[in-house]
């Protein structure tokens, strides 16, 4: 990937129950590795949002101090 431009990535589909919410988690977290990268959870459910805010609680984060979380 050209790290120079930034990227927009969306998974999304009308349907609900068909994994968009984990291969946008897979896909942010890959990609995490190499590139910075924003996730952001539209969805009204808010599975990725609360899968990373779990993530969070568990490593006693403060995100007033930390910028980078690693998974």
């Amino acid at each position: 990937m050209d790290r120079e431009k930034p990227k927009v990535i969306t998974v999304a589909s009308i349907k609900g129950g068909v994994g968009k919410s984990t291969s946008a988690i897979v896909l942010a977290t890959l990609l995490a590795k190499e590139y910075k990268v924003l996730l952001i959870d539209m969805d009204t459910q808010a599975s990725t949002t609360s899968y990373f805010y779990e993530k969070i609680k568990d490593q006693s984060i403060d995100l007033r101090k930390k910028i980078y979380v690693k998974l």
